[in-house]
């Protein structure tokens, strides 16, 4: 298998096909439920949960698209044992949870996506009880399970959000599961992202998970948070049951230090973003702050008259940082009289870019975004380095004399 490739399909039949079909076989509009799973470095676990999936999906008709995070090309050739109708997305390096299912979202072609971790096997029709809260609850956004750990104890019913930011996950380390909570559903603060059901467009209008926190943890709570503030409620599904590996993957990428330096540095940026809606929501009718669904224009929305074409090219990943903001101010001054193209190392998801804008207080609606090759740059009128460019010894003087703090003093 190519591991170079963007979308790639596994080869070989060692798990039953017959549920689980592609959409080129149904067609994408007959499609229900796009099952998006990530992969690093734990390719056997990847394995087994596409199996459970079986179980799970009863007779809808889904997808399942694996988006692989950079894993060791040995990882990454066991998934050949995945099923034809497998979708497989390739990525050269780890963009991590949030970014990976941004990605896999994007990508999915199903009415409702089920954000899945590799480290959690479905049980039986699980995903059909899931899509039933949708029919009958009150404005849902989002619906979770109830995580089970191996051995059949509760590890998650539900998750709350305190008052100082930090989250409670119902059952968690043994904590008593109340009496209301052991059947039907129920609305909650938020579920955990390791297995949750949304509506595509829904994930995607409110900006897929936020780049503020990566590379993990407090995306899943500011995720519900954020589709609370449009209008609808996270709930937990008390009948359908789940069983979670939990930190199968992220205890292979960091040590216990760095993963509570992650946790302590992403509460304070939760809490800062949410802080006077939590300190003040138990005592009156308290509002949230304005995160309006984003709007995308497509491409094919540019205006006819534009024919100068844009590219600016980030030096690593689009993340929080001078550079990519610079090059975000760049592209709004610029967009009516170039179509604008973004390009970086690896691929990055729409909702990325928006979701910066977002942040950065900058109105961008209409952009394209591209992987970087050197073999692209003679197809655009104006090239943009970021400055983080100017730092590798390889890059051509191109970089030196059209660099973004250059351009952006000229866009004023």
């Amino acid at each position: 298998m190519d591991k170079e490739a963007s979308f790639v399909n596994g080869v070989g039949n060692s798990i039953d096909d017959e549920r689980v079909v592609s959409a080129d076989e149904q067609g994408a509009s007959a499609l229900l439920v796009s099952i998006v799973i990530l992969n690093w470095n734990q390719s056997a676990l990847t394995i087994d949960c596409v199996k459970s999936v079986q179980q799970g999906v009863g007779g809808l008709t889904c997808e399942i698209i694996v988006v692989d995070n950079g894993s060791a090309e040995a990882e990454f050739q066991l998934l050949e044992k995945l099923p034809p109708s497998v979708r497989l997305i390739s990525l050269a390096e780890n963009l991590f949870f949030g970014e990976a299912n941004n990605i896999g979202a994007e990508a999915a072609r199903a009415e409702y996506i089920l954000l899945l971790n590799n480290d959690v096997l479905l049980t039986q029709d699980v995903l059909g009880k899931l899509i039933h809260v949708f029919d009958d609850a009150y404005f849902p956004g989002a619906v979770g399970p109830r995580f089970l750990y191996p051995d059949g104890a509760v590890q998650e019913a539900g998750a709350f959000i305190l008052q100082n930011g930090w989250t409670f996950q119902q059952g968690k380390n043994g904590s008593r599961v109340d009496d209301h909570f052991r059947t039907g559903n129920h609305a909650v603060d938020y579920c955990s992202a390791a297995c949750l059901l949304l509506r595509r467009d829904v994930f995607l209008s409110v900006g897929g998970f936020d780049p503020l926190f990566d590379p993990a943890y407090f995306e899943d709570a500011d995720l519900a948070l954020r589709l609370r503030s449009v209008g609808l409620f996270t709930y937990f599904c008390a009948d359908a049951d789940v069983y979670h590996h939990e930190g199968a993957t992220s205890s292979k990428v960091w040590s216990a230090p760095v993963m509570n330096d992650l946790v302590i540095g992403n509460h304070r940026k939760f809490f800062d973003r949410w802080r006077p809606y939590l300190e003040t929501r138990l005592d009156c009718d308290a509002a949230l702050p304005d995160f309006r669904p984003l709007v995308r224009r497509p491409d094919s929305t540019v205006q006819a008259s534009v024919q100068k074409r844009m590219l600016l090219c980030a030096s690593a990943l689009f993340m929080m940082s001078t550079e990519c903001e610079d090059l975000l101010k760049i592209a709004a001054a610029s967009v009516r009289e170039y179509d604008i193209t973004f390009s970086a190392s690896e691929a990055c998801s729409f909702a990325r870019i928006y979701s910066l804008c977002r942040n950065f207080g900058i109105e961008l609606v209409n952009f394209k975004v591209k992987r970087f090759s050197t073999g692209m740059l003679t197809d655009y009128e104006c090239v943009v380095f970021g400055d983080g460019w100017a730092r590798h010894p390889d890059v051509p003087k191109l970089v030196q004399t059209t660099s973004a703090k250059n351009v952006l003093s000229r866009c004023g």
